[in-house]
């Protein structure tokens, strides 16, 4: 399977998030990739769902649609535990 490596439209404390990995093990969603501020925020896991693909953030019941969804999702979640909220 591919390797790949997503910047996507999301944020954590206002660093953009990247997605890397292999579709068919993990994905890691990464703030700050490839800088000294880089900190992993959690494990992104594929299913496929007839002809689409889907994506399963750990922790999560739902899957979503899109791997942008996924990242936004995990960031929003890692700040809310970083609060304390989750």
């Amino acid at each position: 399977m591919t390797a790949i490596r997503v910047h996507t439209p999301a944020l954590y404390r206002g660093l953009p998030v990247t997605v890397v990995g292999r579709v068919d093990a993990a994905l890691i969603a990464i703030a700050a990739y490839a800088t000294p501020l880089e900190r992993a925020l959690g494990v992104i896991t594929t299913e496929h769902d007839g002809s689409r693909t889907l994506y399963r953030v750990a922790g999560r019941d739902e899957a979503v649609a899109t791997l942008d969804e996924a990242a936004l999702l995990l960031a929003a979640l890692r700040e809310a535990k970083d609060r304390g909220d989750g």
